[in-house]
């Protein structure tokens, strides 16, 4: 969750690179299939960038307070690009995380630098019968370097992609 700064105090925080800043937070639970379950708290403060082009570009600093592993830092940007081509309406969106390495602290082992990334290509197909923007196909592509922070365990997976925004 982001909390604006700009509505928080009522000052306008932005200025010709900068659209608003935020108190960022995350919560993070995962129970992956052979390593002990988790649950991390992530605080920090963002950034949304005006970029040409995009509906949002956001870049997030976050402060990885861990249940099972030191804490350490993560990066999170996030993006939106919609574009068109001759009558058809696409949209590039996608995000990515990089973590820092840390240590399990219960099990005692390294934690390897993470890298995390989904970007998407989906046509916009709602647009060809009234309803832009409500309707996606397309694919996406999720890619891990460490997944997990388990030194070489590199992922890359190709999806197919149905979206309904309600």
């Amino acid at each position: 969750m982001d909390l604006s700064l700009s509505w928080l105090t009522g000052a306008k925080l932005e200025n010709d690179v900068i659209k608003d800043v935020y108190v960022a937070t995350q919560w993070e639970n995962a129970n992956p299939e052979g390593i002990e379950s988790t649950d991390n708290v992530l605080v920090g403060a963002g950034v949304r960038c005006k970029v040409p082009g995009f509906t949002f570009f956001d870049t997030n600093l976050y402060y990885r307070l861990n249940e099972n592993e030191e804490e350490n830092f993560q990066l999170t940007t996030a993006w939106s690009m919609p574009f068109e081509v001759v009558a058809a309406k696409f949209a590039f969106d996608g995000f990515f995380d990089w973590t820092t390495p840390t240590e399990n602290i219960s099990a005692g082992y390294d934690v390897e630098m993470i890298f995390h990334a989904q970007p998407q290509l989906k046509l916009d197909m709602g647009h060809f019968f009234d309803k832009a923007g409500q309707y996606y196909v397309g694919v996406e592509v999720d890619y891990w370097n460490n997944k997990y922070g388990m030194k070489d365990q590199d992922q890359t997976a190709p999806q197919l992609l149905v979206q309904v925004n309600f």
